[in-house]
């Protein structure tokens, strides 16, 4: 992987807003949406240490759950767990690398384990990323070299076959009149 020795930040941004789309395997029982929502809020408390206040939805569509977490700053006390680092720890859970000791998460319900098949997490800071033309200055530069090079290039090639082309109809015009004074003589 490239490192990027010129990327500055400017001031650290905390994460307000996290969504984690997960998808579970097959079952052979119905999961109940409000039972899954009601447990998913007490297994990150157990295994996270994440008060549920901050899971503000669990949606669950046939085999898809979307789960969002919220925290602002005047929300997080020095005790409260971020809810950056439990995605990051659920996200390791469903890969099957788990970094906590106390065992695998186990998600039941109606007896039968809810097992998580992937996980894509979507990570929304409190100010939004700023971008500046100063990264992309060199590769503007470079494309419009090459469109001027390339208008360059097609001008001077309508120009030698206009050129060209001029000859010859001169040409064919005065062999034209040569041959129209020897008929006429």
């Amino acid at each position: 992987p490239r490192c990027d020795t010129d990327l500055q930040c400017s001031e650290l941004v905390r994460t307000s807003w996290i969504i984690i789309e997960t998808k579970h395997s097959e079952r052979s029982t119905a999961v109940d949406a409000s039972l899954l929502k009601e447990i998913i809020k007490n297994e990150f408390k157990e295994r996270y240490s994440l008060n549920p206040e901050y899971i503000t939805d669990v949606v669950y569509e046939k085999s898809y759950i979307t789960i969002e977490l919220k925290q602002n700053v005047s929300q997080k006390s020095a005790k409260s767990v971020d809810i950056s680092d439990v995605a990051y720890y659920f996200e390791k859970d469903v890969k099957g690398d788990s970094l906590i000791q106390s065992g695998t998460l186990q998600i039941n319900i109606s007896e039968e384990p809810l097992k998580f098949d992937q996980a894509l997490i979507y990570y929304v800071d409190e100010k939004p990323p700023e971008f500046s033309m100063k990264h992309l200055t060199a590769g503007v530069i470079a494309v419009i070299v090459v469109v001027v090079l390339v208008i360059v290039a097609g001008i001077i090639v309508l120009v030698i076959t206009r050129r060209r082309r001029g000859k010859y109809e001169k040409a064919e015009a005065k062999e034209m009149n040569e041959m129209q004074r020897e008929l006429n003589s």
